[in-house]
């Protein structure tokens, strides 16, 4: 078993792991060999290949010779014309222009941590040297064997990867690796790089691009744990049901004539990482197959296979679910940008957004007929979750805490990385290292600085965002990164509080298990077990009632154990939650004029970390929003003579006046109540209340037409703007008109994220 560190943490291995026990019942012992370059715990490595069984370790203790380099491309005028063309920001086309006078004269891997990035970045680079090409999981077989022959043969120059390209797949001599942005790991870096040189004695040679003083950092921080020799310690996945129950199925195929279920689970505990299955968990998953007829449990406590079992058995080889697609549309240029899984649409709403190919969308529409969502491009991505929550590589423990170690020297003056001391510096006494936690508040937000790598970060978020939901009785929206934790507060934030629970935390496990169930992360994989437990084959619409019906069932059960091992720590929450009580972590709460460099990158790089750019440079997304503002055909009303007519906003006159009586008291009635509104200048019986407040709203949007003509009608007709905010954003001056619809984006922006709490607009 080659690059056996691949499959001691995940459900593949676990799946081998009682595979090799199956084949040991049927042929008896065989020698296992594992084979890796990167492995932290010899010892445990060996147990989960062995079990118990006696076992050789042969520990080269040899480091291969690598080279790395830190590139930190800065922007330059000349870089503004490639940005312009490529619709990338001017430090995105410098650090194009770097990897380009890369791979000109050499055989180059370009690995990037995500698909959506391999997508961007290839496309980009490709437009400028056709000799690169685009390399991930998603393609067909058949187009990656081509790729990699074409990589082989000198037809392409570079390819641009994901983790498809890092391990065991001959792709011939490679002269140099980049690596785009921090690979979050250090092992996944040396496997990386360990891809060029490819020799006994031959030296790998890899350039980390960065894009921000954070990635400096972690760059630096891997580099140095490389040196010391260090890896990220690993865990096995243990106890798995869903693979459980797959592998029943498996042993009672093997089988020729009706077993027990003792027997079967003598099988499965030679497995060490089921070694600890109690026997109630056991049973459990033997009772669900039973219930659902994959197999057959007699009252004389026997097992037999049924004939659904061999079916399900086949159905589900694979621990990476086959899931449907559905298409993604632009409604502003009616082209697919995409595809999404199916069970990522199964618990999304109209209106919610989303990433895909890097960038954020809001939902106008889903046809599962046609199995599409109609969508358009909106600018607000720290309100959308991303299509592919399986790619996100998350950063280490230890790299955070080097990372800690290397702003403690720079704090001290004892070490100078030019890129990143003036961050470091602007904290003054308060930096946020290994021994330090920071709170700055904001207007809205609270940016909790500490160093506890994405799962412990995400572990905090999603505890301290419950508990301050139900203080507030409102949502508290949390964006995680490996280093901050930000806090999106109903109104004014509070330091003190964030801090206050950080102190009286105590049961991390108890509190997140509250509050998983309704997380749609665990919805997404909720719907993936239930396949892999045969409870349902096309993907359900998952609602919270649907899936408490099933809490005492193995699927839930697994569910729960899959999320809480895969995407939170609480084993190191707790343990830095215990330092924080016992004074060995210090934390400092401020209320700031100006949130730090540091702490506005929580915000801009929350699920936007990789991004190469916006979907269109800030011009352009002003540009489109004016062109449909201006396109818009709306009703207007003169309120002295009740003419209505019918106006296209852009074919307006600067100063809107009434065609039958010239009289400027000209208002715009919402298309929600037009009719009734229109009326309520000509009746004569008393106004209810409702009316009144109709009418004087009429009043107020003709007193803002009157004043301001054609721009109180742009005003008014963007989403969320009424007569109030229109005067607000009429009443400033704009040095050119593009500004003028800038402010009017940012009106209904800001609408948009606080419309819950408005009954009229």
């Amino acid at each position: 078993m080659d690059e056996v560190h691949e499959l001691i943490d995940d459900k593949r291995g676990i799946q081998l792991s009682i595979a090799l026990e199956r084949l040991a019942e049927k042929a008896g012992e065989f020698q296992r060999i594992g084979i890796s370059a990167t492995v932290s715990d010899p010892n445990m490595v060996s147990r989960f290949l062995c079990g118990f069984r006696s076992c050789d370790i042969i520990d080269l203790n040899y480091l291969k010779s690598m080279k790395f380099d830190i590139s930190y491309p800065k922007a330059h005028v000349s870089d503004e014309a490639a940005a312009n063309e490529l619709m990338v920001d001017s430090p995105a086309a410098a650090r194009l222009k770097t990897i380009l006078k890369i791979v000109k004269d050499t055989k180059t891997l370009i690995f990037v941590n995500t698909r959506s990035i391999a997508e961007i970045l290839g496309s980009r680079l490709m437009k400028l040297d056709p000799r690169i090409a685009v390399h991930h999981g998603s393609l067909s077989r058949d187009t990656r064997i081509q790729l990699e022959d074409d990589f082989k043969g000198g037809k392409i120059n570079a390819l641009v990867a994901t983790s498809s390209l890092e391990l065991g797949i001959d792709v011939g001599d490679v002269n140099h690796v980049i690596q785009y942005m921090s690979p979050h790991q250090v092992s996944r870096l040396v496997q990386r790089v360990g891809r060029s040189g490819h020799t006994i004695k031959g030296t790998s040679t890899g350039t980390i691009i960065c894009a921000d003083p954070d990635d400096i950092l972690e760059a630096t921080a891997i580099i140095e744990l490389i040196k010391e020799g260090s890896l990220e310690s690993q865990r096995i996945c243990v106890n798995a049901l869903d693979v459980l129950c797959h592998q029943i199925a498996g042993i009672l195929m093997d089988i020729d004539a009706d077993t027990t279920s003792a027997k079967i689970f003598d099988i499965v505990k030679r497995a060490y990482p089921y070694s600890m299955l109690d026997s109630d968990q056991f049973m459990s998953v033997i009772d669900f197959m039973n219930d659902k007829r994959l197999l057959k449990k007699t009252e004389q406590g026997l097992i037999h296979k049924m004939t659904g079992t061999r079916m399900y058995y086949y159905e589900h080889l694979s621990t990476i679910p086959s899931v449907a697609k559905f298409l993604v549309k632009d409604a502003a240029t009616n082209k697919v940008i995409s595809t999404l899984d199916e069970d990522f649409v199964a618990f999304l709403e109209h209106q919610d957004m989303f990433i895909t190919k890097g960038v954020p969308w809001r939902i106008l529409d889903i046809d599962p007929d046609k199995r599409m969502l109609v969508v358009e491009a909106t600018e607000d991505i720290s309100a959308a979750i991303p299509d592919w929550e399986g790619e996100e590589i998350p950063t280490s423990y230890e790299i955070c805490q080097k990372v800690g170690e290397l702003r403690d020297k720079i704090a001290k003056g004892k070490l100078s990385i030019k890129e990143a001391d003036d961050d470091v510096k602007e904290f003054g006494e308060n930096v946020p290292d290994q021994k330090h936690l920071y709170i700055e508040a904001w207007g809205d937000v609270a940016i909790l600085h500490v160093l506890g790598g994405l799962n412990v970060n995400r572990t905090l978020a999603s505890i301290i965002g419950n508990r301050l939901a139900k203080e507030y009785g409102s949502s508290v929206r949390t964006l995680v990164d490996p280093y901050r934790v930000a806090f999106v507060f109903p109104r004014e934030a509070d330091a003190l509080k964030v801090k206050h629970h950080l102190q009286t935390l105590a049961n991390p496990m108890q509190e997140l298990e509250e509050g998983l169930p309704k997380n749609q992360l665990f919805k997404y994989k909720f719907i993936h077990i239930g396949k892999m437990f045969h409870l349902f084959r096309e993907t359900p619409r998952i609602s919270d009632r649907f899936i408490l019906a099933f809490k005492d069932t193995p699927v839930y059960a697994e569910t729960v154990r899959e999320v809480l091992y895969s995407y939170y720590d609480i084993k190191r929450t707790d343990e830095l939650l215990k330092a924080i009580r016992d004074k060995e972590v210090k934390i400092t709460a401020a209320h700031v004029k100006k949130l730090s460099a540091v702490g506005m990158r929580a915000l801009i790089r929350h699920h936007g970390a990789e991004l190469i750019a916006p979907i269109e440079p800030t011009s352009e997304i002003v540009k489109a929003f004016k062109m449909k503002l201006l396109g818009k055909s709306v009703i207007l009303y003169c309120t002295h003579c009740g003419h209505d007519w019918i106006a296209f906003i852009g074919a307006l006159p600067d100063k809107v006046k009434c065609a039958r009586c010239g009289s400027t008291l000209i208002t715009m009635p919402p298309e929600r109540y037009r009719a009734e509104a229109m009326k309520l200048y000509t009746t004569k019986r008393k106004l209810t209340a409702q009316e009144k407040i109709w009418k004087d709203k009429l009043e107020k949007a003709a007193a803002v037409i009157s004043a301001s003509g054609k721009r109180g009608v742009i005003a008014m007709s963007t989403y969320g703007v009424g007569p109030t905010k229109s005067t607000n954003v009429l009443g400033k001056k704009f040095a050119t008109e593009d500004e003028f619809f800038a402010a009017l984006l940012e009106a209904q922006k800001t609408f948009i994220r606080t419309k819950r709490y408005w009954e009229f607009h």
